[in-house]
């Protein structure tokens, strides 16, 4: 008697060829460009409630490092643009910085950083 690969999703929905449907997520990275020490988590959805939380528990990650955080530098996307974003900012005493788009697609030749950022890259702590 064989074991179903589907035993591990039994109330998913399924597709056409019965396979469960495999949704999609948002990682949300906070990098200290100092130190380079990174925190990042995952959500189902990808607006400023979610991208709220995770920059104040990041704050708080890094201030148990010792690490201050004075700058936000986020991409364009929709959650640090919103009210809530730069209220929450405010409140946390960070300066929110926005990257500039590029007016192209990044190339394999690109840097890490402008890879991602203009498809919801990485929030990167700015200090001196």
């Amino acid at each position: 008697m064989g074991v179903s690969k589907e035993a591990g999703t039994p109330n998913k929905a399924q597709s056409r060829n019965r396979k469960p449907l495999i949704g999609t997520a948002e990682i949300y990275t906070v990098i200290d460009d100092h130190s380079r020490n990174a925190y990042a988590e995952i959500h189902a959805r990808r607006n400023s409630i979610p991208a709220v939380g995770v920059l104040r528990r990041a704050v708080s990650w890094f201030a148990a490092r010792c690490v201050v955080v004075e700058r936000l530098l986020s991409d364009n996307g929709s959650a640090f643009k919103s009210h809530l974003g730069r209220d929450t900012c405010r409140e946390l005493n960070i300066k929110a910085k926005k990257t500039r788009p590029t007016g192209h697609r990044p190339t394999a030749r690109s840097n890490a950083s402008t890879a991602t950022s203009p498809t919801g890259g990485p929030l990167t702590l700015l200090r001196h």
